[in-house]
Order: C-alpha cells, then sequence, then structure tokens
C-alpha cells in the first residue's frame, strides 16, 4: 500500500470521476496547432497522438517550434488507407512524430498489424524526415477509482507490468530502427523492473487504462523527451 491520502492526488480523485477519461486540457479537435516557431513538428496518430502532445509541447521551445497534431479515435498506422487526412503529412513537416493504439478488430488480424506497420514504415520513411516513432503506453486491468483500499490509500494492485505491451512494442521497435526512426518507449520513463505504479510521487499516471494523465506528462514526461530529443541531434 502507498502511504498516500487520495485527498493529494493530482488530478483528484473527483476530477478523475467527472472527467470519465476525457482530459480537457487536451486538443478536442482533430487538427490543432500549437506554438509559433519556424520549425514544424507534425504528430499523427489516434488518441495515443492526443495524449503525447503536451510531452511534446513542454519539452520543446514553442518559440523555435510549430507542433501540429492531427488525430482522430480509431485511427491506427496500420490502416493508414483508412484515415488518410490523418496520417497526410504536411510538406513543410520538419520532423514526424508518430503515436498510435495498433489494435485488431473484426476483419482486421495481428498478422495484418505486423503487416501494415512494415508497409507504412517505410512509406513515411521515404519522406526523408527525421521520424519518432512513441510506443504503447502499459495497460492496466484496473484503473485508480477501482484500486482505493478502504483506508483511502491507493494499493498495490494498481500497478501494472510493463510486458503487459511488449508484444506490440516490440514489433514497432523493430520496423522503428530498420527505418532509421527514433524508438521513444514511455514506459521506460515510468515503470521500474518491470513495476508500472498509478502515482508517481502525488501524480496519477493513466486517467483509464491506458491514457497517459495531462497533469503527468507535463510534470515528468516532458523532460524526459526533452534530453531524447537533445540527445538525438535533431535540429
Amino acid at each position: 500500500t502507498c502511504a498516500l491520502p487520495i485527498s493529494n492526488l493530482i488530478p483528484t480523485m473527483s476530477q478523475l470521476a467527472m472527467r470519465k477519461g476525457f482530459q480537457p486540457e487536451l486538443c478536442p479537435k482533430s487538427f490543432c496547432k500549437f506554438g509559433h516557431g519556424p520549425k514544424v513538428i507534425t504528430i499523427v496518430g489516434n488518441s495515443f497522438a492526443q495524449m503525447i502532445q503536451p510531452i511534446v509541447t513542454n519539452a520543446l521551445p514553442m518559440n523555435e517550434y510549430t507542433v501540429r497534431l492531427q488525430w482522430r479515435s480509431g485511427c491506427q498506422i496500420a490502416e493508414l488507407d483508412q484515415c488518410p487526412d490523418i496520417f497526410k503529412i504536411p510538406p513543410d513537416t520538419d520532423v514526424i512524430i508518430v503515436s498510435e493504439y495498433s489494435y485488431s478488430h473484426p476483419g482486421f488480424s495481428n498478422p495484418e498489424i505486423k503487416q501494415g506497420l512494415e508497409f507504412n514504415y517505410r512509406n513515411i520513411a521515404a519522406r526523408n524526415r527525421p521520424v519518432i516513432i512513441f510506443g504503447q503506453p502499459v495497460f492496466r486491468s484496473t484503473t485508480l477509482l477501482d484500486c482505493v483500499g478502504s483506508d483511502n490509500l491507493v494499493t498495490s494492485k494498481c500497478n501494472s507490468a510493463a510486458d503487459s505491451v511488449l508484444s506490440i512494442n516490440s514489433l514497432k521497435k523493430e520496423f522503428a530502427l530498420a527505418n532509421k526512426f527514433f524508438w521513444v518507449d514511455p514506459n521506460d520513463w515510468i515503470c521500474t523492473d518491470n513495476i508500472c505504479p498509478l502515482v508517481i510521487g502525488n501524480y496519477v499516471v493513466s486517467v483509464d487504462n491506458q491514457h497517459l494523465a495531462f497533469e503527468f506528462s507535463k510534470k515528468y514526461l516532458a523532460p524526459e523527451f526533452r534530453l531524447v530529443w537533445l540527445r538525438s541531434g535533431i535540429q
């Protein structure tokens, strides 16, 4: 049990309950723009692209960069042809960031995800721009609202394992590195020894089973991403 009163959590339990997974701080539209710098970063994907926007915009000086966000729920890179407007990279883009949840559904199987990722990563590579691929955050079988004990403390069943997304992230990493993309796994910043807590400090990591909380991303993950950006040599 984590000896942390739930009243100290950011966001609070009442805020989480009212949001029901929706984060009002994030871009609600499919196309948003942040900053006013000369260098253009385009983030594409589904709700996971929306989710990482505060990581990017709080890591970089927005007087030097313009961040363009293109996202729609359900759009995954393996089915790029289903969302051509979302994955259409504007010609003025200097850096491409892809963050999306890959999933199978009726009519679209796991083997097709592999084929789609491999094929469409090559299409992105053909644009001859630096590309960053974000891995999927850890999947959680319980949310914070489900795992607070009778003593109003966060219990250990809130923890999850990093290997819950090992299969899909390994596949994405393989194809990313094969195309000389930069690979970023947010679980490297969240988990230790395969244990991924739902609360770090007094910040809630995830607002639901897999989406990272805006406040946590801004506080903890943006500084980590800035280090990755600086080490990458991307200008």
